[in-house]
C-alpha cells in the first residue's frame, strides 16, 4: 500500500503529465511567411513544411477497395524533425484528425479508404526535440470516382 504522500505525488506527477499531453500537438495554422515562401515559427521550433499538395493516384477499383486513394507530398524545411504529423478533415467545418506519421526527412504520405465525391483537406506539420513547427499550407483533394465501364 503506498503512503499518503506517495500518493499525492503520483496524482500530481499524473495531473501534470496528462496536461503535457494534451497541449502538445502542432501550432496553429497562423504563421508568418518568410520572403523564401516558407512559413516560420515565431516560438523558435523548425520551421513548418511547406507546398503540400495532394493528389488522387486511385480511385479504388484498381486495389479492389472500392475507395479512393490520395498521395500527400511537402517540402522538409525543417533540419531536425523527428517525424511529420499528418492530419485531415473532410469538408470545410469538420473537426481536424490525425492521420498519419511519417519518419524523419519522408516528405510523402498515402491515405486510402477515402470516401467518393467528397473532398478532403490536408495538413502537416514538423515534430522537433524542443516541439511541433506550425502546420504547413493546406491543400484540398476532391476524392472523384472514375466511370471504369467498357466503351
Amino acid at each position: 500500500m503506498l503512503s499518503q504522500k506517495t500518493q499525492k505525488i503520483f496524482i500530481s506527477t499524473f495531473a501534470i503529465l496528462f496536461v503535457l499531453i494534451t497541449i502538445r500537438g502542432c501550432s496553429s495554422n497562423e504563421s508568418p511567411t518568410a520572403p523564401n515562401g516558407s512559413v516560420t515559427d515565431p516560438n523558435g521550433s523548425s520551421e513548418a513544411p511547406s507546398g503540400l499538395n495532394g493528389k488522387l493516384v486511385t480511385t479504388g477499383t484498381d486495389d479492389k477497395s472500392g475507395k479512393g486513394v490520395v498521395l500527400l507530398t511537402w517540402n522538409d524545411n525543417s533540419a531536425d524533425e523527428i517525424s511529420f504529423n499528418m492530419e485531415r478533415k473532410q469538408g470545410y467545418n469538420k473537426p481536424w484528425i490525425q492521420v498519419g506519421v511519417t519518419h524523419s526527412n519522408v516528405t510523402y504520405f498515402t491515405d486510402s479508404g477515402l470516401e467518393f465525391n467528397t473532398s478532403y483537406f490536408y495538413r502537416v506539420c514538423a515534430s522537433t526535440p524542443s516541439g511541433d513547427s506550425r502546420f504547413s499550407n493546406v491543400a484540398e483533394v476532391k476524392v472523384q470516382d472514375i466511370d471504369h465501364s467498357p466503351k
